[in-house]
């Protein structure tokens, strides 16, 4: 998408302490579009990758519209690991957290990993929520505007 966003995600990451963030925006304003990977802050680069509505926890978040913070992914039965055999990288936990405009999802930010051994917290999970929020302004007017028009 652009630099700035692959910027803010970086050093987002960096504050949450996590290995990788990511930014999935919808393909486009239609009920069924697919998530696409849209800006990763450091490790994961899969090109054109989509992600189905419901499909993982990413999914999950995008057709509820609902937060999630796992910290055992193996456990939680709204993860997938499909990405992670594609992309050989091992998801342990995740925070999952909706990119609304107007109370429309068009799209969702996600945090991978804490780094070292500990657990993503709850202060973590809100700085996600204010990210989410902050990330609006570096998604291009024209694309908002669109994937906005998803709940009309």
């Amino acid at each position: 998408m652009n630099q700035e966003i692959k910027e803010f995600l970086r050093k987002f990451s960096e504050d949450v302490g996590a290995e990788d963030v990511s930014l999935f925006l919808f393909r486009d304003s239609s009920p069924d579009s697919p998530l696409e990977l849209v800006s990763v802050a450091h490790h994961i680069k899969l090109k054109d990758l989509a992600v189905p509505q419901g499909m993982g926890i990413v999914g999950w978040v995008a057709s509820r519209g609902e937060p999630v913070l796992s910290n055992d992914t193996e456990k939680d039965p709204r993860f997938s690991d499909a990405v992670d055999m594609i992309s050989g990288y091992k998801t342990k936990s995740i925070i999952a957290v909706p990119v609304l405009y107007k109370d429309v999802v068009i799209g969702v930010i996600e945090v991978i990993n804490k780094k070292g051994e500990s657990n993503f917290t709850e202060k973590d999970f809100e700085i996600t929520k204010n990210a989410a929020n902050l990330i609006i302004k570096y998604i291009p007017d024209t694309k908002i505007k669109n994937l906005a028009e998803r709940k009309k």
